[in-house]
C-alpha cells in the first residue's frame, strides 16, 4: 500500500533506540505484549469477531434508544449482514492486513530477541 519496504537491520536499529532506557521488566513487557499481538490481533479469527461489533452495536443502540423492539429474526438478519460483509469485503481486507502487518512484525520480534540476548551479556 505504498509503504516502503524496511530492512532487518533498520527495524533492529529503531528498536535498541525505543528500548535502550527500558529496565529488564519493561523490556520484558514489550517482548510479550508484540508476541500477544502476534499470536491473538492480527489472525483472521480474532478480527472477524472484532468486525462483528459494528453488527452488534447499532441494533443494539436503536433497541437501547427504544427505537426497535428486537427479535430473533432481527439478529438472524444482523447476523447475514455480518457474512455477507465478510465473505465479499472483510475477509480480503483482513488479509491485507495481516501480510502487511506481520513480516514487519516478525522482525521487530526476531530484532527484540537479539537484543535481549545483547542485554544479557552486559
Amino acid at each position: 500500500m505504498g509503504k516502503k519496504n524496511i530492512t532487518y537491520q533498520e527495524v533492529k536499529e529503531r528498536e535498541y533506540k525505543v528500548t535502550q532506557n527500558y529496565t529488564e521488566k519493561d523490556f520484558d513487557r514489550y517482548y510479550k505484549l508484540l508476541v500477544l499481538a502476534k499470536k491473538y490481533v492480527f489472525n483472521v479469527k480474532t478480527l472477524w469477531v472484532l468486525s462483528m461489533i459494528p453488527f452488534f452495536i447499532f441494533p443494539g443502540l436503536f433497541y437501547w434508544i427504544g427505537g426497535l423492539k428486537f427479535h430473533l429474526g432481527d439478529v438472524v438478519v444482523y447476523l447475514i449482514a455480518h457474512m455477507l460483509y465478510w465473505r465479499f469485503v472483510g475477509k480480503k481486507s483482513t488479509d491485507e492486513l495481516i501480510d502487511e502487518v506481520m513480516p514487519e512484525l516478525n522482525m521487530v520480534i526476531d530484532a527484540l530477541d537479539e537484543i535481549k540476548v545483547e542485554r544479557l551479556k552486559k
